[in-house]
């Protein structure tokens, strides 16, 4: 899933040419693809409910929403109208995808079950928008400058998994996610979802 359109990422790179339009699509769709599995949240815009355990005073949702319709906790799992907790008890921080309770943590600790009903934005932050500009740019460079263009096939590729099946993994044109640039992993840093 492209992050942002291919005008916009001309623009940011300085790119004019019309001829390499097919790779920078080509590049603009795995790099979205990449930061949405790096990341470990979706950019995109649809509606969702989302099941956590409570017990924590910050809830991290996996796709930053604009807006929050409904917030309940309840251990039973029953979300009764009298689990709903107003908004004057939370904040949400819209870019980071982040509800922070203002009341202390959202219900007891392994058995307060949150449920998040809320309505998302249709636009990805600025900072992810550049990471994915940074991230292209940076394999752009490199396709522009390898001696075969076949190392651009390895930018997306299936692994078998330990369970069986595959496991898509993202690369770089050469070597692995080492050679990420920085940049992008400090642009990202606020919208990766923590290791718990």
């Amino acid at each position: 899933m492209p992050l942002d359109l291919l005008a916009n990422l001309q623009e940011r790179l300085g790119v004019a040419e019309s001829t390499d339009a097919p790779l920078l699509n080509q590049l603009n769709a795995v790099a979205g693809e990449w930061i949405t599995a790096y990341c470990g949240r979706s950019f995109s815009a649809e509606p969702r409910i989302d099941h956590m355990e409570g017990g924590t005073e910050r809830l991290f949702l996996t796709t930053p929403p604009q807006s929050i319709t409904r917030l309940q906790v309840d251990p039973t799992r029953q979300w009764g109208s009298e689990t709903i907790w107003p908004a004057t008890h939370y904040l949400l921080h819209t870019e980071r995808g982040v509800i922070e309770s203002l009341v202390g943590p959202f219900g007891p600790k392994r058995a307060g079950i949150v449920r998040v009903e809320s309505t998302l934005a249709n636009v990805v932050p600025l900072a992810v928008q550049q990471a994915n500009a940074e991230l292209v740019a940076f394999w752009y460079r490199q396709a522009k400058t390898a001696a075969h263009l076949e190392q651009l096939h390895q930018l997306a590729r299936v692994e078998p998994s330990a369970e069986g099946g595959g496991e898509t993994r993202y690369w770089l044109a050469v070597g692995g996610q080492s050679r990420l640039p920085a940049v992008v992993r400090e642009l990202l840093a606020p919208y990766r979802m923590p290791q718990l």
